[in-house]
């Protein structure tokens, strides 16, 4: 599908870094705000590895199944939305 090749890869790029960061959420909060940080440190060291592992998973599954994906979109959509997000987190400071 070569009229789709730029949107489908400009949404999976988006995918790729929005799909690991709500799993990340699911994991480091599933008990809420910890108030003891030791507990805290290791669900977010839990979370963080799941989050990498799915990242790299996400990424391999484009790479064995969406060929004609338009990669140099792919990466440049992933490298904004992550630049989204970590800009949103300083603007909340």
């Amino acid at each position: 599908m070569p009229y789709h090749n730029g949107f489908t890869s400009s949404i999976l790029g988006a995918l790729i870094a929005i799909i690991p960061t709500f799993i990340y959420i699911k994991v480091a909060f599933v008990n809420g705000i910890i108030n003891y940080p030791e507990n805290a440190l290791k669900q977010h060291k839990r979370a963080i590895k799941l989050r990498f592992l799915l990242t790299l998973a996400l990424f391999a599954l484009v790479f064995i199944y969406f060929r004609q994906c338009n990669f140099l979109l792919l990466f440049i959509v992933y490298i904004i939305t992550l630049s989204a997000y970590w800009i949103n987190l300083i603007k909340l400071e």
